[in-house]
């Protein structure tokens, strides 16, 4: 490859680095395809997984993570569907039938008590011919009887509303019971067919890491340090256990490495005043070249697969990675802590160790 700044990717070396590189998903990307339609997850599994099989990696805490979120994250859509009913207080963008209802009782309630009200206190200051103000040719019978039969017809549209509204909610209820039935999963297949899992780290290599991590998260060295508040414990330094994880895969199989990332936090990316991300941390893309002397770069999913529409003719629809950009915009994922202690113990019972 060319020499070029670490912050910089031409297109000649993004088409290098599709063609040639180990892709892996972190947890926040693959949590995302619960999100996703069966229609969607259907054409990528055509289109996208199976012409990259051999390149799909998953480290293994992000696929710990991912088993340890998945139950939960697969009731959100819950969430969404019954937002498009009731206005949510953490949802702006929600409650539209609510509110649709709320209008038309408004517009009913008018009709037979605002606007008649209105219409007779205005008939009364302008028909005594004694007094001004006087309108004496205003018609008041027939734009009554225009009122009236406005008023009926709208009866009419109240009732085909309430029908409406009825078979949305029994849809939503159709789509609700589909996710709460647990045996359904649409992702884990994906998991087990297409995906390599990395190898698991003993709890040694964690302890060092851990140690590690103090040091780089006191200088904001990325990745990881934005969750040491917001966590505790051995998820505090989930990231950066990911994060070592991609650096052995590539040294081991020297390789350049795509990381498909959902995760839009300053600790992975360069952002925008809109915390939009701009593109990789200079410290990742470094440390990476340093340990492996390959490439190094990251993708948010929609962005991801619309490149790959370029770059390896995998000719996803762009109406799906639409609906896909849309879909990982909405619905930001929070990845559950646990503490380290029940973590320890969840691993030696798993691993039967006394």
């Amino acid at each position: 490859m060319k020499t070029r700044p670490f912050y910089h990717l031409s297109e000649e070396n993004e088409k290098e680095l599709f063609n040639n590189s180990i892709i892996i998903f972190d947890t926040s990307s693959l949590l995302d395809f619960y999100f996703f339609t069966d229609e969607n997850i259907n054409e990528l599994e055509e289109k996208f997984f199976k012409a990259v099989r051999e390149r799909l990696y998953l480290t293994y805490q992000s696929h710990f993570e991912f088993l340890k979120n998945k139950d939960k994250v697969k009731m959100k859509p819950i969430d969404s569907y019954n937002s498009l009913l009731k206005r949510s207080k953490n949802k702006d963008d929600s409650g539209h039938i609510e509110e649709i209802e709320n209008v038309v009782k408004q517009i009913a309630s008018n009709i037979g008590d605002e606007i008649k009200g209105h219409l007779k206190t205005f008939e009364q200051k302008v028909s005594k011919n004694n007094k001004h103000p006087h309108l004496k040719s205003v018609d008041f019978n027939k734009f009554n009887k225009q009122l009236d039969k406005f008023k009926n017809q709208f009866n009419i549209f109240e009732t085909n509303f309430e029908d409406f509204k009825q078979s949305i909610i029994k849809e939503i209820e159709n789509q609700k019971t589909k996710f709460k039935n647990h045996e359904i999963d649409k992702v884990i297949p994906l998991i087990e067919n297409y995906f390599n899992v990395t190898e698991e780290y003993s709890v040694n290599k964690i302890f060092e890491l851990i140690k590690e991590g103090e040091f780089r998260y006191q200088n904001q060295i990325p990745p990881g340090y934005m969750d040491k508040d917001g966590k505790s414990g051995f998820q505090k330094y989930g990231d950066l256990i990911i994060w070592d994880e991609i650096l052995n895969l590539a040294k081991g199989n020297n390789s350049n490495v795509i990381l498909v990332i959902n995760d839009v936090k300053e600790d992975w990316w360069y952002l925008d005043e809109n915390k939009k991300h701009i593109s990789p941390r200079y410290e990742l893309i470094k440390e990476f070249k340093d340990n492996s002397n390959k490439e190094f770069w990251m993708y948010d999913i929609s962005t991801f697969l619309f490149k790959a529409n370029n770059y390896i003719a995998t000719s996803i629809d762009s109406e799906t990675i639409e609906e896909i950009r849309y879909l990982t915009e909405e619905n930001t994922l929070e990845i559950d802590d646990k503490n380290f202690m029940e973590w320890v113990f969840d691993y030696f019972e798993t691993h039967q160790i006394s």
